[in-house]
C-alpha cells in the first residue's frame, strides 16, 4: 500500500469513496474484491476521525437490549466472531466483569437476563458462558475495589487496535487493487446521475490538483457526511446527529479485565478496561452542536469519568491521566437520547445521484459493507457475491494463537535477532506480516531500539508505516500507525516526535 495519485489523477472508477473510516474501507475492500475499479481517498489520514477513538471493543453490545435493539446485538455478536477469525492479531477475546450492588440503577436479575440472552444470541460464536463469580474467587483476584460488589457477574466480548484495523482493512482493498489515497481532499463534485462524474481533489500537503471520474460516488466521510452532501449540492435535512465521547487513559491498576459499570451520576454504562499497559476509561456520550473540528474532552468530561472511576475502584497509588480522546459519532439524526439512539446504519441516495453511508457500529462494519456494495453493484450491475465473511486480513493467520506465537517468535528471533517480549509485540500488531517490519532491524541495527523505553514500540515500525502504510506526517506514525499519541505523557511524546521527523519526507 503506496501513495501513488497517479493511480488516481486522470483515471476513470465504477466507485469513488470518499472517507478513510472503517465504513469507507470495508466498503472499498468488498467492492474491489468484487472485481470493481474502486478508488478511497481521505483528507487526513486513514482512521484519524471516529473509527481511530472508539472505546477499543468489538462487542455485542450488552446495553443495546435494554432499548431491545435485538437484531443489531445478534449481527453485531456474529460480526464479532468473524474479527475473531479474520483478524486474531487485532481483535482478542476479553473478560468483562459486571459488578452489581444494591442501589444498582439495574437489577441483578436483569442482568442475568440479559447475559442469558446475549450467550443465546452469540451461539456458536460464543466466547465463553456468562457466570456469577463467587466471592471467594473475585478476591482472589486482588482488585482494588473501592466498595467490594456483593455480585459479580462474567461475560466475554472482544478488544481491537481500531485504527489499525481499519488501515489492514484498506490494506485488504489496496491488495485487491483499489487505488487509496490519504492526505487528498475532494474539493468538487460534479455529479451526473447514470453518467460518469468528475471530482476534483487536493493533495493537502503538496498542494497538488487533481481530478478522476467515477460511476458512483459513496460519502463515507461520517460526522462530515452533511458537509459532503452540500458540496454536492444537496439540501434538506442534516443526516446526521452526532454525540461526543470521552475517554480519559489513566496508568495502570492491574487489571486482568474490563469492567461494565453504571455511573453513579446518572446510571450510564460506561467501561474502565486494561488496555496496552494502561487503563483506558470512558466514555461519555453527549449531544454535540458545535464545529466537527474542534471536539475535545472538556474538565467536565474528565472529571466524570474519574468521578465514575474512583466510585468503583481505588488503588493504592491514586492513578494519573495521562492523556483524553474525544470524538464524535455519527450517529442517524433521529428524536432519541444520545445513548439510546440506534448504532444501525442508514444508506441515503441524494438527489445529486451519490450515497451517503451514516451510522452505524465499528463490529458491524464488515456486514454493513457488504449490505452497501450490495446496492452499489446493483446500480453498477454487478453480480458478484461478496467474498469478505471469512477472508483473512493481510496480517490474519489461521492456525491457533498459541502455535502461531511460538513459531513467530522462535522464527524472528533467529532470523533478525529480536528477543521474545519484541517478537511479541510485532506478532501482536502486525500478525504474519511482522517479519516485513522486522527485517528493517537487518538493515539499520538502531532500527530495534526501542521508541521509548516505558513502551514495546520499535523504531523499524516507523520505516514501516512510511514505506508501505502510507504515513506522512508525525501525527500518522504516533496516532493511527502506533498509540503513541495517547500513552505517553506530553513531556515524553515530545521527545518521541523528534525521533519519528526523519522518518516524515519533509512534510512536518
Amino acid at each position: 500500500m503506496r501513495n501513488e495519485l497517479n493511480l488516481i489523477a486522470n483515471r476513470q472508477f465504477d466507485l469513488l469513496v470518499i472517507g478513510g473510516g472503517i465504513t469507507g474501507a470495508g466498503v472499498a475492500h468488498d467492492a474491489a474484491s468484487r472485481g470493481l475499479k474502486v478508488a478511497l481517498v481521505e483528507k487526513k489520514d486513514f482512521a484519524s476521525g471516529t473509527s481511530g477513538i472508539s472505546s477499543k471493543l468489538v462487542h455485542g453490545g450488552l446495553r443495546y437490549l435494554e432499548h431491545g435493539q435485538i437484531g443489531l446485538v445478534y449481527e453485531s455478536l456474529q460480526e464479532r466472531g468473524r474479527l475473531l477469525r479474520n483478524a486474531p492479531h487485532l481483535v482478542k477475546p476479553l473478560p468483562f466483569l459486571l459488578p452489581v450492588y444494591a442501589d444498582s440503577r439495574v437489577p441483578a436479575w436483569k442482568w442475568r437476563a440479559g447475559l442469558k440472552l446475549y450467550d443465546v444470541l452469540a451461539g456458536f460464536a460464543n466466547i465463553a458462558p456468562s457466570k456469577t463469580i463467587a466471592p471467594l474467587e473475585l478476591r482472589k483476584q486482588n482488585l482494588p475495589w473501592a466498595k467490594f460488589p456483593p455480585l459479580c457477574l462474567q461475560y466475554f466480548d472482544a478488544q481491537m487496535d481500531d485504527s489499525r484495523l481499519c488501515i489492514e482493512v484498506i490494506e485488504a482493498a489496496s491488495q485487491s487493487e483499489a487505488a487509496v489515497a490519504n492526505h487528498l481532499e475532494v474539493t468538487a463534485l460534479d455529479l451526473f446521475p447514470g453518467r460518469l462524474s468528475r471530482i476534483q481533489m487536493r493533495d493537502c500537503l503538496t498542494g497538488e490538483q487533481l481530478e478522476c471520474e467515477s460511476k458512483v460516488v459513496l460519502n463515507a466521510t461520517g460526522p462530515w457526511s452533511d458537509q459532503v452532501r452540500k458540496l454536492a449540492g444537496e439540501t434538506g435535512p442534516d443526516l446526521v446527529k452526532p454525540t461526543k465521547g470521552v475517554h480519559i487513559i489513566m496508568s495502570d491498576v492491574g487489571l486482568n479485565a474490563a469492567m461494565l459499570l453504571l455511573h453513579p451520576k446518572d446510571g450510564r454504562v460506561f467501561f474502565i478496561i486494561p488496555w496496552l499497559n494502561r487503563t483506558l476509561v470512558g466514555t461519555t456520550d453527549t449531544e454535540w452542536d458545535g464545529q466537527l473540528g474542534k471536539v475535545s474532552a472538556t474538565a467536565e468530561d474528565i472529571n466524570y469519568l474519574v468521578e465514575g472511576f474512583s466510585h468503583f475502584l481505588k488503588p493504592a497509588v491514586k492513578p494519573e491521566v495521562i492523556q483524553s480522546f474525544a470524538g464524535l459519532r455519527p450517529l442517524f439524526n433521529a428524536e432519541a437520547s444520545p445513548s439510546s439512539r440506534s448504532r444501525e446504519f442508514k444508506l441515503h441516495l441524494g438527489p445529486s445521484g451519490m450515497f451517503s453511508a451514516v451510522g452505524g457500529k465499528y463490529t458491524t462494519y464488515r456486514a454493513m459493507a457488504e449490505d452497501i456494495t450490495n446496492a452499489l453493484c446493483k446500480k453498477l450491475g454487478n453480480h458478484n457475491r461478496c467474498t469478505t465473511m471469512n477472508a483473512l486480513l493481510p496480517g490474519g493467520f489461521a492456525i491457533k494463537r498459541k502455535g502461531f506465537e511460538a513459531n513467530g517468535t522462535k522464527e524472528l528471533g533467529w532470523r533478525y535477532g529480536l528477543n521474545t517480549i519484541d517478537a511479541m509485540h510485532l506478532l501482536n500488531r502486525y500478525g504474519k506480516r511482522a517479519g516485513l517490519v522486522a527485517q528493517y532491524c537487518l538493515e539499520n541495527k538502531m532500527l530495534a531500539e526501542r521508541i521509548d523505553p516505558q513502551l514495546p514500540d520499535l523504531m523499524c515500525e516507523f520505516a514501516f508505516h512510511r514505506d508501505f502504510e502510507m504515513a506522512r506526517l508525525p501525527d500518522d506514525f504516533l496516532y493511527q500507525r502506533t498509540r503513541l499519541g495517547y500513552l505517553l505523557d506530553d513531556q515524553a511524546l515530545e521527545k518521541v516526535r523528534t525521533r519519528v521527523a526523519p522518518f516524515c519526507n519533509n512534510y512536518h
